[in-house]
């Protein structure tokens, strides 16, 4: 016999996609009727709003399994290699709650990577996209911190930021070393110590 999928593949399957919602409208696109939600940026994540617990794949594991844990990866991944950075118009566009901004050190290997100038001491290009291809030394501001969201650095008077995309890597929905926090509006989450 031939094996497929089910019922319960498909309802396990359909809640990966919940918590996706349409980004708001913005200038410089086209649209048909005024109003339209926005069809070309890619969707937002709400946290809130999404399924978290695991989700079975049809190899009888889980969808992420071959991932590291998130409370695994290296400290200051954001300076190791494979880290990837995305330039923004505005901390708009990336800020949450919890955005962790790190203003690199002018002349630290981070801020020369993402400054991008083609010579020492030219103007920065600031790319669009960038992917580390080797490990950056910590240096400076880059050394007081674990983690980041967002980097900023200054270009005569202007703010330029790149967001950091951490690696793929998987948070477990249960675990053994649970706390309560403090959280907003007196809810107590349960969380793991380690993250």
């Amino acid at each position: 016999s031939i094996r497929t999928y089910d019922d319960h593949d498909i309802v396990t399957f359909a809640r990966v996609w919940t918590g996706f919602h349409r980004q708001p409208t913005r200038a410089n696109f086209e649209m048909e009727n005024r109003g339209t939600r926005n069809s070309i940026d890619p969707m937002r994540i709400e946290p809130d709003d999404r399924d978290f617990l695991p989700k079975i794949d049809l190899h009888d594991g889980y969808i992420g399994d071959s991932y590291p844990l998130c409370v695994d990866l290296p400290v200051r991944s954001f300076l190791r290699r494979g880290g990837r950075y995305t330039r923004r118009v505005s901390l708009g566009d990336v800020v949450h709650s919890d955005t962790t901004v790190l203003e690199p050190d002018v002349g630290s290997p981070l801020h020369a990577t993402l400054c991008a100038a083609a010579v020492e001491g030219a103007a920065c290009t600031f790319p669009s996209q960038l992917t580390l291809d080797s490990n950056l030394a910590c240096s400076g501001a880059d050394c007081s911190v674990n983690r980041i969201d967002v980097a900023k650095l200054m270009d005569g008077g202007v703010a330029v930021w790149f967001e950091f995309q951490p690696p793929p890597c998987v948070e477990l929905a249960f675990f053994s070393d649970g706390t309560l926090f403090s959280g907003e509006q007196g809810v107590q989450p349960c969380a793991s110590r380690a993250v």
